[in-house]
């Protein structure tokens, strides 16, 4: 998350805190950072897809093992995108669903399990 992207606004962060960039998580990637696996939709009205594609950046510049997908669009906070997990707002996303499939996928590969 990055707060110059639009979250949280302004106001809510003064609440939180009075250092911003601690919660900046692209500014604390390094070499202890593990594999990740990211996903977003390019349409999340909270978390803007460049918070995720700040923290991808990061990732790559320390040559940290990752995988990460975009997808066209949905609510934000979709969990597994399902009618029975999933926002109450477009929750039965079946394309985006598949990230589930997608990191597990990765996963067995990259932890070789």
């Amino acid at each position: 998350m990055t707060s110059t992207l639009g979250f949280p606004d302004e106001a809510t962060l003064t609440k939180w805190t009075d250092d911003p960039a601690k919660y900046n998580a692209s500014h604390h990637v390094n070499q202890a950072n593990r594999p990740t696996f990211t996903w977003a939709t390019v349409t999340d009205p909270l978390i803007t897809v460049q918070n995720s594609l700040n923290y991808v950046q990061a990732l790559q510049r320390e040559n940290i093992s990752q995988e990460i997908h975009l997808f066209d669009g949905g609510p934000h906070a979709m969990d597994v995108a399902t009618d029975l997990v999933g926002p109450t707002v477009e929750p039965h996303k079946p394309h985006v669903h598949h990230w589930v499939t997608l990191a597990d996928e990765w996963l067995t590969q990259t932890l070789s399990l």
